[in-house]
């Protein structure tokens, strides 16, 4: 059974998350605020993340429905609100105590892809 169409944003959300964590593993909240580049390049992830959930087609959504997908999409429109020098107050915790437990959520998620359904 070949992929379906949507697998290629599992793979775009898996690869942002990996870099999210990359980037901030070892790292201190205070170091990250004043590690710009750092910040930028995980937000920029964590909007790659959003949109992709986002994009993420209804039967996907169906099928894997203990993912907080809408939750993800959301993450976009928090930080387009929030002031720049508020974001990281919002991406910190998410990078500290949920980036991890959805990444293992995405992953056995796309482990099943080639699964046929049942």
């Amino acid at each position: 059974m070949s992929k379906p169409e949507y697998a290629c944003l599992f793979e775009a959300i898996l690869d942002s998350m990996e870099k999210a964590g990359r980037y901030t593993e070892n790292m201190e909240q205070g170091d990250f605020i004043n590690d710009t580049k750092t910040a930028e390049a995980t937000l920029y992830n964590v909007q790659v993340i959003a949109e992709c959930a986002r994009l993420m087609p209804e039967d996907a959504k169906t099928r894997f429905g203990h993912i907080p997908w809408d939750e993800m999409a959301s993450l976009r429109d928090v930080f387009l609100k929030e002031r720049e020098d508020e974001i990281i107050d919002v991406l910190w915790p998410f990078l500290q105590e949920e980036l991890l437990s959805l990444r293992g959520l995405i992953h056995g998620a796309y482990k099943c892809i080639e699964e046929p359904q049942g």
